[in-house]
């Protein structure tokens, strides 16, 4: 199962490749970073390497799309974490073994209480597996979905993280959603010939606590209430996406039904036949993640020359190249983690300008 969508992406006449994957011309074979040399370019290749620092500049919206794409990569590894311990523990529930495999699956987790703490656990192991240190969840926010609302509410403050976090009524289709908007305007006589900047602030009060499920990214945490009409018994829940659940496993449907799996139970369902989504909280890891990896491209751009250089690996011929080349480089190492110090990710044509690698 996959969520992504596949996006082309064009920069300069060359395809730009996601992470893991390269353009370039790849060496023979693998050596020690430390024992390979750089040719001292000349004067030649000097000139092309300042016109690729000129053309070669990532737009925003190109970056965007990468940033997008490698915060659906950390979801769907995520989303295949949570699906696989789901059809692993599932059949173990109320035998014997299930606790010891629930303690094999989430050391440490307090079993019969793990529905945050597996959620965390899961998207840790997603993290490790992209290389990324980041912390998305806060540990104190693993032991219990009082304490996940509050340290996620702390960290993901709405003014800083749009369309990261979401409380209030969930409501299961975009219909649903307006009707109650209407209903809502007219309880606070907001008519229909009323001013659209007053329609426009009551709509945002409405919305600050309601809001559609069609509107989430797969692989959203929601805490809903354990029993219908609850007020402080809360359960982690992780929200799926439309589909439906065939032979006990997730089949996405864009016409489908919401749904949604978990730890604690691992169960896998209807999520508005399951649950009373009348108080929700709800985290967008997707959007949480692409934030994240927004905050850490910042910093690599601000970095000054020398510390681009030192991110880079600090070969010698860094040392000759414009700030703008650099800075295409760093990005280019930002989104391609997997590959081996990949120069020439860039416009083919000025490969034959580019300064060859010596084994």
């Amino acid at each position: 199962m996959n969520f992504k969508s596949v996006i082309p992406f064009l920069l300069m006449g060359t395809t730009l490749t996601p992470a893991g994957t390269s353009n370039a011309t790849q060496p023979e074979s693998k050596t020690d970073k430390s024992t390979k040399i750089y040719h001292q370019p000349d004067q030649n290749t000097l000139n092309a390497l300042f016109v690729l620092g000129d053309t070669t500049t990532i737009h925003n919206d190109v970056t965007d799309a990468y940033l997008d794409n490698k915060a659906e990569n950390l979801r769907d590894i995520y989303v295949r974490n949570m699906l696989a311990a789901q059809a692993k523990l599932n059949p173990l529930l109320g035998k014997r073994g299930y606790s010891a495999a629930v303690r094999q699956e989430l050391p440490g987790a307090p079993v019969g209480m793990h529905c945050v703490w597996g959620q965390h656990t899961q998207l840790a192991r997603a993290l490790a597996e992209t290389g990324d240190t980041m912390t998305i969840i806060p540990d104190g926010a693993r032991t219990a979905c009082v304490q996940f609302k509050s340290e996620m509410r702390k960290k993901y403050k709405p003014c800083e993280y749009t369309d990261c976090i979401s409380e209030g009524v969930l409501y299961e289709s975009r219909s649903d959603f307006l009707d109650a908007q209407k209903r809502f305007l007219v309880r606070n006589k907001v008519w229909a010939n009323a001013p659209d900047s007053v329609k426009q602030k009551t709509e945002q009060k409405f919305q600050q606590k309601n809001f559609c499920a069609d509107d989430l990214n797969p692989g959203t945490i929601l805490i809903v209430p354990r029993y219908r009409g609850s007020k402080n018994l809360f359960h982690a829940i992780m929200y799926l996406g439309r589909g439906y659940v065939q032979d006990g496993k997730f089949v996405a449907d864009a016409n489908g039904r919401h749904i949604y799996t978990g730890h604690n139970r691992e169960n896998i369902g209807d999520l508005f036949k399951a649950y009373d989504t009348s108080n929700v909280f709800a985290a967008d890891i997707k959007n949480i993640a692409k934030a994240e990896y927004t905050k850490e491209l910042e910093r690599i751009k601000a970095m000054s020359d020398d510390e681009l250089r030192r991110y880079l690996g600090e070969p010698v011929i860094y040392s000759l190249y414009p700030r703008k080349t650099l800075l295409n480089l760093a990005i280019a190492k930002y989104f391609n983690k997997d590959t081996d110090n990949n120069l020439y990710w860039w416009d083919a044509p000025l490969m034959a300008h580019a300064p060859q690698k010596q084994r």
